[in-house]
């Protein structure tokens, strides 16, 4: 079966599952990418499009105070007003911006960072940044660097998992202006419209990549851990299941869990996670799903009166 029709008949029932048994294990796999992929884009697409009227209005707001971004090719970033002096703005209780210009930036100051996210403005660019997103861990960073003296086909990617010190000296050795730099960009100047559709996107590209790292680390745990439980409790079984069959159905077990997770997220419910809503969805269609299985294989015998006999 193709993937969007495997999709739909493990969410709606469990019949499908007795089929499934016939299905190769690489084709589980591909298909559980598929959907992380998918999961992945409809999260980022999601909840970036939520926080995008809320996001514009700081933009707004935030540039109200700093004026535009000016571009100048000897000195690097500037704001219209103030442009000497470092800024820093608590947006909300989730986003922060801050201004380095020169070598303002302190070691301490990365540590006062009180929200989960900020923008960081310096000489040579911009900083977007995360903190313990995708199970990271309190103290380590998600960082997508967006450079002004770089060749835009050398472009730095996404960083995940760097300290509080780490950061720090990727600021202070790539994004302050040194002699004889130049930074290049197409625009003169920056107004709030362009920072905010810039600061939706990257919310985007945060999201893209932390729900693709927390559906694969959670999906690999379940899969596994689930999986060698059933092979020990088949264990005594008349008829009983190859471990890749298993590791098949415990795969595809998986999938109205994560979709029925990732539509939950959007609830924005902080009392119950979804990664909660996820195991406990999945445990549901597991004890399901896997007594089907086992009387499959192994039908109760049929009771034979003794006067029959």
């Amino acid at each position: 079966m193709g993937f969007w029709k495997t999709l739909f008949q493990v969410c709606t029932g469990t019949d499908v599952y007795v089929r499934l048994l016939e299905c190769r294990l690489l084709k589980a796999l591909l298909h559980l990418i598929a959907l992380t992929l998918l999961l992945s884009l409809v999260l980022a697409w999601g909840h970036s499009c939520q926080e995008a009227a809320e996001i514009r209005d700081l933009s707004g707001r935030l540039f109200n105070e700093t004026g535009r971004l000016l571009f100048f090719p000897d000195t690097g970033v500037r704001t219209e007003k103030n442009a000497d002096k470092r800024q820093s703005y608590r947006l909300n209780d989730q986003l922060r911006f801050d201004y380095y210009p020169g070598q303002t930036l302190t070691e301490s100051a990365v540590k006062d960072w009180n929200t989960p996210y900020g923008l960081i403005v310096m000489d040579n660019g911009f900083v977007f940044w995360a903190e313990n997103y995708a199970e990271g861990g309190k103290g380590k960073y998600l960082a997508a660097p967006f450079l002004l003296v770089q060749n835009p086909m050398q472009a730095e990617t996404v960083r995940t998992g760097l300290s509080g010190k780490m950061l720090y000296d990727f600021l202070k050795s790539n994004l302050e202006h040194r002699k004889g730099q130049r930074i290049h960009f197409l625009l003169p100047e920056l107004d709030a419209k362009v920072v905010g559709d810039y600061l939706v996107s990257c919310l985007g590209v945060m999201i893209f990549f932390g729900a693709l790292v927390s559906i694969l680390v959670i999906c690999l745990f379940t899969i596994v851990f689930f999986s060698l439980m059933q092979l020990l409790l088949n264990a005594g079984m008349p008829k009983r299941l190859s471990y890749p069959r298993l590791l098949v159905l415990v795969i595809y077990t998986t999938f109205p869990a994560l979709v029925i997770a990732s539509l939950y997220s959007f609830l924005m419910i902080r009392q119950i996670s979804p990664q909660s809503v996820f195991f406990a969805i999945f445990f549901v269609f597991y004890l399901i799903v896997f007594r089907k299985i086992r009387l499959f294989l192994n039908p109760p015998e049929d009771r034979v009166d003794d006067d029959e006999l």
